[in-house]
């Protein structure tokens, strides 16, 4: 370990730390003029490293230089790793790390100055119990947390593992309250003209914002009632999504294509600057807020889509093919029932003047003298038909009362 000449052979790759021939050609070896370093990093791998340095100091300073950033990397903080992990792993996302950004500048107070190897299973949990945000917050910034130690155990010498018993579980928010069907026709009285077509087809279709504003005329398929919309994913390839057209939203586009220049590529244009629409979602928001709507984002028109979907009762597998959730558990935040929906619900399950089953059994309420007399003269199995009990409760009232059968 050190610093040392390379005597090599060029043309058969070979080198050995002394002077002699090469063992391929014959050929005497050649003196490399600058310095080579020998050194072990963090995970005990040896490393021969070639430099520029022709001089001895100037070498030695470079392997210390390298033995310190190697005992660096031995035992990094919590920021550290935090860091190489925004450079290397979170620049790479589609939205240029800004969620593990938010997320970090809740960690780095708490485990910024901690080595990796102190921070333990505990601190997590107290980390998860004191931090005063919504489960669906904590369980982001876990996940974060979680993703920045694999990065460190990967790329650094981190070897602890306090995630081992920590489960974090994000649950799904119910999409908030919609407003009924009815109501509807307030919505669109409320929005300008020109943008309708644009609103009706992201509510008829649970198209989303940038897939209806930027919607081509190449990508109709009218004949087939159909529409190809592009979709960018978190991991940031684009997608492209049939979206299904029933006569409304049909008539949303034909509204829509009337309008539009014909030397225009796009379908919803607005006309002053014939291009797609800029601020749907301002013009939205201003006409939701003068009638005191309840939803207050062109995006809530999609959920009001799917919630349309999940009351009418469509099957879970053919829901999520309208409105392209990959994820189950998207689906199961529409399916927050009302109480008319669960009364509705009770009906179906036992219609009404169908006679429920009794929950207690019928008791005897004779004495024994006349339950006696009626057993004489009718017989055990009579008398169990007549007050409607069953055969062995009347031989077990005889037994109790001495009554011969």
């Amino acid at each position: 370990m050190g610093i040392f000449h390379k005597y090599q052979c060029l043309p058969c790759a070979v080198w050995r730390r002394t002077s002699g021939k090469c063992p391929k050609c014959g050929s005497p070896f050649k003196k490399r003029e600058a310095y080579s370093l020998d050194y072990r990093d963090v995970t005990g791998r040896r490393i021969i490293e070639d430099t520029e340095a022709k001089s001895k100091r100037a070498a030695e300073h470079l392997l210390g230089g390298k033995n310190k950033e190697e005992k660096k990397r031995s035992a990094p903080t919590f920021k550290e790793v935090a860091e190489d992990y925004q450079k290397v792993r979170s620049s790479q996302k589609s939205d240029k790390g800004k969620r593990d950004e938010y997320a970090l500048k809740r960690l780095l107070p708490v485990f910024g100055e901690k080595k990796m190897a102190e921070i333990l299973e505990r601190d997590i949990l107290t980390y998860m119990q004191e931090r005063e945000a919504s489960a669906g917050t904590v369980a982001k910034e876990v996940r974060t947390m979680k993703s920045i130690w694999r990065h460190g155990r990967a790329n650094f010498a981190v070897v602890n593992d306090p995630f081992f018993n920590v489960r974090v579980k994000e649950p799904k928010r119910p999409i908030k309250n919609l407003p009924a069907l009815a109501d509807e026709a307030r919505i669109w009285n409320a929005l300008p003209e020109e943008p309708l077509p644009l609103y009706q087809f992201m509510a008829f279709t649970g198209a989303r914002t940038s897939e209806a504003r930027l919607l081509k005329k190449e990508d109709l398929e009218l004949e087939k009632n159909l529409a190809w919309v592009k979709h960018k994913t978190r991991s940031g390839d684009i997608e492209r999504e049939p979206v299904y057209l029933d006569a409304n939203a049909l008539q949303a586009v034909k509204t829509a294509l009337s309008k539009s220049p014909e030397d225009s590529p796009y379908v919803f244009v607005n006309p002053k600057t014939s291009e797609p629409w800029a601020s749907p979602k301002t013009t939205f928001r201003r006409a939701m807020k003068r009638i005191g709507a309840t939803i207050k984002s062109p995006h809530d028109l999609r959920h009001l889509f799917v919630t349309r979907l999940v009351e009418a009762g469509v099957h879970p597998d053919r829901g999520m093919r309208l409105s392209r959730h990959k994820d189950p558990r998207t689906w199961m935040r529409y399916e927050h029932a009302s109480t008319e929906m669960l009364l509705a619900d009770l009906q179906k399950a036992r219609p009404q003047g169908e006679e429920a089953p009794q929950g207690k059994k019928k008791r005897i309420r004779f004495s024994p003298e006349e339950m006696a007399a009626a057993i004489r003269e009718k017989g055990v199995a009579q008398v169990a038909r007549d007050l409607e009990v069953s055969y062995n409760a009347v031989v077990k009232f005889c037994q109790r009362h001495g009554i011969q059968r």
